[in-house]
């Protein structure tokens, strides 16, 4: 079954590959265009597709990238998903300071624009950040 050792390994990992270049293309496209939103979403989204591979330096360079993008643009709903997939990922590192402050920043601006569907999905992954860190209690508020 070739180096993947299970062959539903071989796929995903094929499956991640692809769409990891299938990004790469669009952020070439988007960077030609200057659509600064969508370098930064290509950033995050490349962020999530190394994480998944284990990639975790390169995973922390394009949130980094697409944070520093997207604070200079006035795109709300962008730097929300920033702050929430770096948070995601973070917390699943054991980083759970830098999860509990970018997930933090996310909350602080989700509450005061109204963005009620991204403050559901902050808030569980702040509990999940707060189980991590061994407090249970606060992860089940």
């Amino acid at each position: 079954m070739g180096g993947c050792g299970r062959q539903i390994t071989c796929v995903v990992r094929g499956e991640l590959d692809h769409a990891r270049r299938v990004t790469i293309a669009n952020l070439k496209i988007s960077k030609s265009e200057k659509l600064i939103d969508d370098i930064s979403i290509c950033h995050r989204v490349l962020g999530d597709l190394n994480a998944d591979l284990g990639r975790h330096d390169r995973a922390r360079r394009h949130y980094a990238r697409a944070l520093k993008i997207v604070r200079t643009i006035s795109k709300r709903t962008v730097l929300l998903e920033a702050l929430l997939a770096r948070g995601r990922w973070a917390v699943r590192q054991g980083a759970t300071e830098m999860a509990h402050n970018d997930l933090g920043e996310a909350l602080s601006y989700a509450n005061t624009g109204g963005y009620r569907i991204y403050e559901v999905d902050i808030r569980v992954a702040l509990a999940w950040t707060h189980r991590a860190a061994g407090n249970v209690a606060e992860a089940r508020l």
